[in-house]
């Protein structure tokens, strides 16, 4: 069984923004949408769902695409959150307890 990789792959620095693109899905989605970081792609958000209209569709790829778009600076400000707390209640257990959706969230957004 080979050994598992210790080393982390950093993610693609933001920020990211939205831009619109012209690439269509070959199944016709109603949208897509591309988070960017300067001219380098980060993703592609495709949406085709058939109980949605050609409009819900697109305004969904959007939301998509604005979240992922989102998430270098909710990661900083997960982590800055966590490092408060846990700078500034390290004797208080539960209030600690409190931040453990915080770590859980920069756990899986980090790998570490």
């Amino acid at each position: 069984m080979p050994a598992e990789k210790t080393d982390r792959v950093k993610a693609t620095p933001g920020p990211w923004e939205v831009r619109a693109s012209g690439v269509q899905s070959q199944g016709g989605d109603a949208g897509t949408f591309v988070a960017k970081v300067g001219s380098g792609l980060v993703a592609r958000c495709f949406t085709n769902l058939p109980n949605m209209s050609p409009h819900e569709c697109l305004a969904e790829a959007q939301a998509n695409a604005r979240l992922i778009a989102a998430a270098p600076e909710l990661l900083e400000a997960c982590k800055q959150i966590n490092g408060y707390w846990n700078g500034h209640y390290e004797d208080r257990e539960y209030l600690l307890g409190g931040t453990a959706p915080l770590r859980a969230a920069i756990t899986k957004a980090t790998g570490a």
